[in-house]
């Protein structure tokens, strides 16, 4: 193990800091508790928890087209390959581990939202001294969660069912 270094740290903090007063953005990280589908309606309900994170700073977004195709058509090596192309988007989240509750380890289950829109969260790579967190997280187009930051006032221990109306207190 070796000694920290307090110019390293300072610096650290620095960088934190300029990055979240000019690219800070408020999101949500989401994580699904439990699915209950009633068997006389057929309705499905889901608990998630939520945390509101301040000031994450975003990353610009790379987009490119992904395209699966049928392995079995490749492996016969024909001509006329079947398959499906699709937009996906991906992005870096840089969050400060202080302005994180807790409470909250990101987990690959969880998934986030920004902009009204679902990333789910592809890989987490913790910085020294436990001071921020890079997140890998990949969008698929078209995938769209109503997110209204005015609305939202979860705390980490309440649970909120997507059939809930959020309202203002």
């Amino acid at each position: 193990m070796y000694q920290a270094n307090p110019i390293h740290n300072r610096f650290m903090r620095l960088s934190m800091y300029i990055h979240e007063r000019q690219h800070g953005v408020t999101l949500v990280v989401r994580r699904k508790l439990s699915v209950v589908a009633s068997t006389e309606t057929g309705q499905t309900t889901w608990t998630i928890t939520q945390w509101k994170i301040p000031r994450v700073v975003v990353l610009p977004e790379k987009r490119q087209r992904e395209v699966r195709q049928n392995a079995g058509a490749m492996a016969a090596n024909r001509a006329i390959i079947q398959g499906s192309s699709f937009d996906t988007g991906g992005r870096h989240f840089l969050f400060d581990r202080s302005e994180v509750p807790r409470e909250l380890v990101l987990q690959k289950d969880d998934w986030i939202v920004f902009n009204n829109k679902h990333y789910d969260i592809e890989s987490v790579t913790d910085y020294e001294y436990g001071r921020a967190w890079l997140v890998i997280a990949k969008e698929l187009e078209g995938r769209v969660e109503v997110c209204d930051m005015r609305t939202i006032r979860v705390a980490s221990s309440d649970q909120l069912t997507l059939s809930d109306n959020l309202t203002n207190p």
